[in-house]
């Protein structure tokens, strides 16, 4: 997958490319990459997962999100690419008023809903757009906020969202949203509405790492597939990584040379306080 460095302070950064922010005031460090997985290098199909964050011009916000379309899907990367984009924006939009969001009512869990059903109508969007159902454009969603002293994650899909609070304790914050069958993943695009999920809120000063995988991954950072406890040897040097200044270009080029046995496209997003 060729990779390029994005250092734009606010820009959001769609799936096929990777770049590295630092997080203003918040002092935290966001980095992330995508690859093809190796099953769609035999066929040739293209890498369907995407990633995207942004922070508010105060820099005392930011978002980070993961998507992984759907592999039967025709149309699923157009999809996980709109549902990134869409959540970088709808944030940069909102959060451009960083300064009376601190003073006014709304929360960390409203803006995250917001962001989830914006996702949807962006997908349903494009899907009319390419004259197809929104089903061809099936993804997931994953998302994590920091937002005044919060710090929000939700998941619609089989992603592994992650996060280390200062104590070293590491745990799984969204865990995946599955259907009534054991293999059968919710999409943000199921159904005739936004499907249902939880929130999870932690409070932002006690949390210091937090990371957002996609399901290629999932042998290789949990511990248990089916359960998605977090591995946390792998975390933990990732995390290690970051603090001594790995890029992008680094998440990129270790997603290209790993093979966790799925064949699935890869994807993982990484923020750590400075």
């Amino acid at each position: 997958m060729p990779a390029r460095e994005s250092t734009d302070r606010d820009q959001a950064v769609p799936g096929g490319t990777v770049g590295q922010q630092q997080a203003g005031d918040t002092g935290w460090v966001v980095i992330g990459a995508t690859a093809q997985g190796t099953s769609h290098q035999r066929t040739g199909a293209p890498c369907q997962d995407a990633v995207a964050w942004a922070r508010s011009a105060s820099g005392r916000h930011f978002v980070a999100a993961l998507a992984d379309g759907g592999g039967s899907a025709p149309a699923a990367e157009l999809g996980a690419r709109t549902a990134v984009s869409s959540v970088a924006r709808f944030f940069l939009a909102t959060l451009d008023t960083a300064d009376s969001l601190d003073v006014s009512d709304v929360g960390g869990e409203q803006l995250m809903r917001e962001a989830f059903t914006a996702a949807r109508a962006a997908v349903a969007d494009a899907a009319s757009a390419s004259q197809r159902p929104i089903a061809d454009l099936a993804t997931t969603l994953c998302i994590v906020l920091a937002h005044r002293d919060e710090l929000c994650a939700a998941q619609i899909g089989d992603g592994l969202v992650v996060a280390r609070s200062r104590t070293g304790e590491l745990s799984a914050v969204a865990r995946p949203l599955r259907g009534e069958y054991a293999n059968e993943v919710v999409f943000l695009t199921a159904g005739t509405e936004l499907p249902s999920f939880e929130i999870t809120t932690l409070q932002l000063d006690d949390t210091d790492a937090f990371a957002l995988s996609s399901d290629g991954l999932r042998l290789l950072v949990t511990q248990h597939a089916v359960t998605g406890e977090p591995y946390a040897p792998f975390f933990e040097d990732a995390f290690a990584a970051v603090s001594d200044g790995a890029s992008s270009q680094a998440i990129a080029e270790f997603l290209e040379r790993i093979d966790d046995r799925t064949g699935d496209d890869k994807s993982l997003i990484l923020g750590i306080r400075g």
